[in-house]
């Protein structure tokens, strides 16, 4: 089976209302599912867990990333890489965040979402789609 390579521009994807203040740009290829992450000054992404592998990179701004039982801030050239099932959520800074996040295996499943501790639940969705 021959791999097809595939090139193209980010600002060129459909863009999707992930969550209030959030958006994000999706390319899924045969083994990984690459996101494109814009968040609106805190703005969130609640805390949830997957059976993937998770990296990401600060490319803009700042945030608090929720990671188990600790928080740590992350800005822009800091990068972290999440194992499979382990907790975790976002918090955009004062400026916003925007986050280049590579999940492996491709993603093909759906997750639960829930509330950051002390979030706004209006910046937190019940359920994340694909």
């Amino acid at each position: 089976m021959t791999a097809e390579v595939r090139l193209g521009s980010i600002e060129r994807l459909d863009v999707e209302e992930a969550f209030v203040g959030v958006t994000r740009r999706r390319v899924d290829g045969a083994k990984c599912t690459l996101l494109f992450y814009a968040f609106a000054s805190g703005a969130a992404h609640g805390l949830h867990s997957h059976a993937e592998e998770q990296g990401m990179v600060v490319t803009s701004g700042s945030c608090q990333l929720h990671l188990g039982s600790s928080t740590r801030t992350a800005t822009v050239g800091d990068y972290c890489v999440i194992p499979p099932d382990v907790e975790h959520g976002i918090t955009a800074g004062e400026s916003g965040v925007e986050l280049t996040v590579i999940i492996a295996p491709r993603r093909t499943t759906e997750y639960e979402v829930r509330p950051l501790p002390a979030a706004d639940e209006s910046c937190v969705a019940a359920r994340n789609s694909l």
